[in-house]
């Protein structure tokens, strides 16, 4: 074996050495050393033995690498880069199933949300460099419809577990939390250029109702109403590509 050879051998050798001393130290840790009832300290607990072992097992691959020559490098390198290699795609394939199983239970989560309708309008005197000039949701049938300045108007789907729903609900509950501590958090406004207004359909009664005609100064003023104007104008900006 030439001697490049052998240091690529060396160092595949090395890495999974470290791999199945993780492998081992957070196995060890899982069954002997973490107390049951350690929470969300386990995991952590656990990590923290996986590395120790793959400090060691890193240590004892170099060392293993260093002094072994010829037929015994390759009697105790082989075995181990078959584990370590194993290891890895079992530890790959655990995290994709791990993710994948978040990603439906957060799906699933969203799809659960309570439904919604929407409005957002601007009125005349806005500037034509807004996205549109109003904004409609039906929760019922998830379908949104916006009207662009042109007059023209384009429509489409909101799926019921996307992030764009998740994140206009969630601006929308701010925008009722600003309500119940002020009624009329623009009612000084004498010339109200968008109207904002929603109906969130609880699970338990009564439903959640919400209306505010603005100006643009009010909306600088409230936080919450400013995070729903651009919420919604950024889920626009997102439905774009797709709107018919």
């Amino acid at each position: 074996m030439s001697q490049t050879h052998r240091r690529i051998l060396a160092a595949v050798f090395v890495f999974c050495a470290a791999l199945c001393g993780f492998g081992i130290g957070a196995w060890v840790g899982s069954k002997f050393l973490v107390p049951p009832g350690s929470g969300l300290v386990g995991p952590f607990m656990v990590l923290g033995y996986g590395i120790t072992g793959s400090v060691i097992g890193l240590g004892l691959g170099l060392v293993a690498s260093w002094l072994l020559r010829g037929r015994a490098f390759h009697v105790v390198s082989i075995p181990v880069i078959v584990a370590g290699v194993s290891l890895a795609a079992l530890m790959g394939r655990a995290i994709l199933e791990s993710q994948n199983a978040q990603e439906t239970y957060l799906a699933n989560q969203r799809a659960a949300l309570p439904a919604f309708d929407l409005t957002l309008a601007f009125g005349a005197g806005r500037s034509e460099e807004d996205p549109f000039t109003r904004f409609d949701y039906d929760g019922a049938s998830h379908r949104f419809s916006v009207t662009r300045h042109d007059g023209g108007t384009c429509q489409g789907t909101l799926s019921p577990g996307s992030e764009e729903k998740l994140s206009l609900l969630v601006a929308l509950r701010h925008v009722e939390e600003l309500l119940l501590r002020t009624a009329q958090p623009c009612a000084d406004d004498t010339a109200a250029l968008i109207h904002l207004e929603f109906l969130i359909r609880e699970h338990k009664p009564p439903n959640t109702r919400g209306a505010v005609n603005m100006n643009e100064q009010c909306v600088a003023a409230h936080e919450e109403l400013d995070d729903a104007v651009s919420t919604i104008e950024s889920v626009y900006d997102r439905l774009a590509p797709s709107c018919l």
